[in-house]
């Protein structure tokens, strides 16, 4: 009985020296050194060994098309760099990468191949109502959707370019530029056509329409010479509302004004006639036309408040308020009709290279928020523009710069816990010259000819996959939202090999141990009787 114990003992010792064995096999490592590939690149391969060995390497494309097949006899341990170049009438895709090395399973990598191509996410604003000869900027989000590439951007009206401007943008990236436009001379009804314009290929990939309107304010000339004086009397316009001054009913807030609303509303909240609230010692007016209806909660409203603030809400770092913060409320007061808002600011508090506009603030996403600008004064130090509700308005200044690239890189490793499934069957044969056939189940080689068919399942443990992250960071215009970063990154794929015998012998010593239980319980049994 003891002999029999000692027995089991050992081959349980020999099992788990079999699974130590295992998991510290030789690593084969393979990375490519670009995230997606042109249709005409040149495709750089380090494949890295432990051990001095043979190597064997086929690259497929998605329609089951060998692209480039490499044999080497004598690969030395440490890594190597192979490059083949894609032929420009391959289709894009998913390729991948076979690699063996001798007596061993081959193993999978995987690249992209796409051409460049821009697509214009957004564009802000993309309706526009201005003054003729008013300057717009337009501020462009855009992502390309392959390898990296030069584009033009053209705003056409018509078929006539107005303007065009050229850039850069890295492979599976996004990014945010702008565009400066000119309202016509005219007013009218235009509308402009953004364009996507791919260098190396010659199409358009993308484009979006924006609509303009312009609008002249109306003069009336008197006629001359005068027909005989007529006197006529008419009522002088009503003067402003002049607000009340009372103690701040905010938090934060400096003074407070008050304007009573009754006399110049329906008992349902509409305006009997124009409405002009001013405060002219903070230069704040505002300007509320005539049927239209005011309401807070669902409620007409009676009174209105101006209050100057003294604390200013947190920002990001491209949008800095030039000018004091102003709550019209009550907050979330809301009208049926665009009002116009007039504010307070120090032309020279705006730093170089940003561009005012009015904004609110929006407390969810803690940033200023851009509004439809009429006019930005620096004469009398005030920015007009237009608002259909109540809440913190300033005038702010947003960052509009030409793109800049700054490129750091940083090794990422990441784990990914579902494993990898192969399914393969190896037969060695008898070796044969080198030949190459066009049949992905088929592969002949000097170093081991092999019949491959996809018919067992071996489950490799868990993949580690190590990135290396090249960011590039392009800095523009970011009125609406934050610059987006520009990834490009290089993936490494590590899987561990495991040599083809060890499968085998795992399988023999397993059938050992149950065939030793078998006979220990019949021996152990015909003791006892």
């Amino acid at each position: 009985m003891k002999s029999l114990f000692k027995f089991l003992v050992l081959q349980l010792i020999i099992l788990l020296s079999l699974s130590f064995i295992c998991t510290y096999a030789q690593s084969l490592t393979v990375e490519f050194n670009k995230p997606c590939y042109d249709l005409d690149d040149v495709v750089k391969m380090k494949i890295c060994y432990d051990s001095d060995t043979s190597i064997a390497i086929e690259v497929w494309g998605p329609s089951n098309n060998l692209v480039w097949i490499h044999e080497e006899s004598s690969f030395t341990a440490g890594c190597h760099e192979y490059s083949f170049k894609l032929q420009s009438t391959i289709p894009e895709g998913i390729y991948t990468a076979y690699v063996a090395v001798l007596n061993e399973v081959p193993q999978k990598f995987t690249f992209k191949v796409y051409r460049p191509r821009l697509e214009i996410v957004s564009i802000s604003p993309s309706t526009i109502k201005g003054l003729p000869g008013t300057a717009v900027n337009l501020i462009i989000n855009v992502s390309n959707k392959g390898a990296s590439g030069n584009f033009i951007l053209r705003l056409k009206r018509g078929v006539t370019t107005i303007t065009e401007k050229s850039l850069y943008v890295n492979a599976l990236s996004s990014t945010i530029t702008y565009i400066s436009l000119t309202l016509p001379s005219t007013s009218g009804v235009y509308t402009y056509t953004l364009e996507a314009y791919n260098v190396k290929y010659g199409v358009v990939d993308d484009s979006k329409s924006i609509s303009v309107e312009v609008v002249r304010p109306t003069v009336t000339i008197a006629p001359t010479p005068p027909p005989p004086p007529v006197i006529v009397t008419t009522p002088p316009p009503p003067p402003p509302i002049t607000p009340t001054t009372t103690s701040p009913l905010i938090p934060g807030g400096i003074k407070s004004f008050i304007a009573d609303l009754t006399d110049v509303t329906t008992p349902e909240g509409l305006t009997t006639r124009d409405v002009v609230i001013e405060i002219p010692e903070y230069r704040v007016k505002i300007e509320i036309p005539a049927n239209t209806l005011i309401q807070y909660m669902g409620r007409p409203l009676r009174n209105l408040t101006i209050t100057i603030m003294g604390v200013k809400p947190p920002s990001p770092a491209t949008q800095v308020p030039v000018g004091p913060i102003i709550n019209l409320g009550p907050s979330g007061t809301t009208f049926n009709k665009p009002i116009t808002v007039q504010v307070p600011y120090s032309p020279g508090a705006v730093p170089e290279g940003m561009v005012v506009m009015l904004a609110y603030y929006d407390e969810v996403k803690k940033s200023w928020m851009p509004l439809p600008t009429i006019s930005v004064d620096r004469v009398r130090g005030v920015v007009i523009g237009q608002v259909t509700h109540f809440t913190l308005f300033a005038a702010v200044a947003f960052r509009i710069v030409t793109p800049v690239t700054v490129v750091t890189t940083t090794t990422i490793p990441t784990v990914v816990t579902s494993p990898i499934t192969t399914t393969v069957v190896t037969t060695t044969t008898t070796p044969i010259t080198k030949t190459v056939t066009q049949t992905k189940t088929s592969i002949t080689t000097s170093i081991a000819v092999r019949t491959t068919t996809k018919t067992t399942t071996v489950t490799s443990p868990p993949v580690t996959v190590t990135a290396t992250k090249v960011s590039t960071v392009t800095e523009t215009s970011t009125v609406t939202s934050p610059v987006t970063s520009v990834l490009t990154t290089t993936v490494t794929q590590k899987v561990p090999v495991v040599p083809a015998w060890v499968y085998p012998v795992i399988a023999v010593l397993i059938v050992l141990i149950v065939i030793a239980l078998i006979i220990g319980y019949v021996v152990w049994g015909r003791r006892r009787v």
